[in-house]
């Protein structure tokens, strides 16, 4: 036996790895980086809360030497049940109230449904329902997910979390849940969801951490699950849009300051706004638009299911719907964007026809392109290329030249470049 403070402050063994799966599965829903932001207080909070359990027993004497050796995501789960989740449940085990709070297989908790989560970490009990749940888990396996992936503070890396994050925030969402986490192993981040479009990552945590260890901050969770504040309704305001989206409940953006043309308000209008305080863009058309807002989203949707090369040139699309209330807005259709910093300026010839050619990618060009359509950052160097009201679809299999679109932004004279067929 040794005490088991001992026991959680000691890191979690090294892997011992061979070979390796070479795909890493990428989920299809993905969260924006805009809604993002890194969570600075939880290793001191989830520490302190360690520290207050007051762990004095002793526990049997975990064998920390790994012999196991890795190849995929199967043997990677073992290692970390083995290392992490053990040592864990045997120290909060004889704690007032912790008996029944246990690491465990989603369906061990409750019944089993869709998009069904790695590992979960609640309360074993006879009847199964969602409300056993305290927190899900997702594994990655760290040949196909480096330590950087993880990393907010890695801007040129950063969008790797997009995917990786959208499962887990699907799993949370679905079950109006607000913690979880995603690990590789050797690196683990936890999530906090703060509100229906804000969350909370920490930065990667290693799994050779020590003061606090890996062991320490997962054995302070408070296992008592308060309501998730989900409930924007409560703080609508006269600038307030509520949006049915596919979403459940329905998503409130709040109306900042008007871009566009007040003279058009009632029939298209673009507004700076924001979620839950993170600043956006809100585009509106009427009811009697809905044509051009199908052609805008249609494209929008192609770009982030297909994913082509010069993705980065799009603002992210964060959500659509109809209006279902609002004092400032009549009935209608918005999308909401991603906030790029800039101006209308033109880019770069090479960035703009990047740009071009994975709309071509995706089997749409623009009509009528013109500088209204360019927004470039002086200070980030990034192009976005913006509305797509007028967008055409084209055959798959035909060429045309991007030389129609960069014409009508620049109007002046340039290379041609390649043809871009479908």
């Amino acid at each position: 036996m040794e005490p088991a403070q001992i026991q959680l402050a000691r890191t979690i063994p090294s892997l011992c790895l061979s070979g390796g799966t070479s795909y890493l599965s990428i989920y299809p829903e993905c969260l924006a980086l805009t809604f993002m932001s890194e969570w600075n207080s939880f290793t001191r909070d989830a520490f302190q809360l360690f520290q207050e359990a007051r762990i004095t027993h002793d526990v049997p004497i975990h064998d920390e030497n790994e012999l196991y050796t890795v190849g995929n995501k199967i043997g990677l789960f073992g290692r970390f049940v083995r290392n992490l989740c053990e040592p864990v449940m045997k120290a909060l085990a004889p704690l007032p109230g912790m008996a029944a709070i246990r690491f465990a297989d989603y369906e061990a908790l409750c019944a089993p449904d869709s998009n069904i989560p790695d590992i979960c970490w609640g309360l074993t009990d006879s009847l199964r329902t969602p409300d056993n749940v305290y927190l899900v888990g997702e594994f990655k396996t760290p040949w196909t997910v480096p330590d950087a992936f993880l990393n907010l503070r890695r801007p040129d890396l950063s969008h790797n979390l997009e995917p990786l994050i959208g499962q887990l925030v699907a799993q949370m969402r679905s079950r109006s849940l607000r913690f979880g986490f995603l690990s590789t192993y050797n690196s683990t981040v936890f999530v906090k969801r703060a509100a229906e479009c804000s969350f909370l990552i920490t930065l990667p945590i290693k799994h050779d951490a020590t003061k606090p260890s890996l062991r320490q901050l997962f054995a302070g969770q408070n296992p008592d699950r308060p309501p998730p504040s989900t409930n924007q309704l409560e703080s609508i305001t006269s600038n307030s849009v509520i949006i049915s989206t596919d979403r459940s409940p329905p998503t409130v953006v709040d109306c900042i300051r008007q871009l566009s043309d007040s003279s058009s308000m009632k029939s298209k209008a673009t507004w700076l706004a924001s979620i839950n305080g993170t600043l956006v863009i809100l585009k509106y058309w009427g009811l009697e638009y809905d044509e051009l807002f199908d052609a805008e989203t249609v494209v929008y949707d192609r770009l982030w299911t297909r994913r082509p090369a010069g993705l980065h040139n799009f603002a992210n699309w964060i959500l659509r719907g109809e209006i279902l209330c609002s004092s400032i807005l009549p009935s209608g259709y918005v999308l909401v964007l991603e906030r790029r910093e800039g101006v209308e300026r033109a880019h770069i010839q090479a960035e703009c026809l990047n740009a071009i050619h994975a709309l071509r990618a995706v089997n749409v060009r623009i009509r009528d392109a013109g500088m209204y359509n360019v927004l470039y950052s002086r200070e980030s160097g990034v192009l976005t290329l913006l509305d797509f009201e007028s967008a055409q679809e084209i055959e798959s299999n035909s060429v045309i030249s991007t030389y129609y679109e960069m014409q009508s932004i620049f109007r002046s004279s340039f290379p041609l470049g390649r043809p871009s067929g479908g």
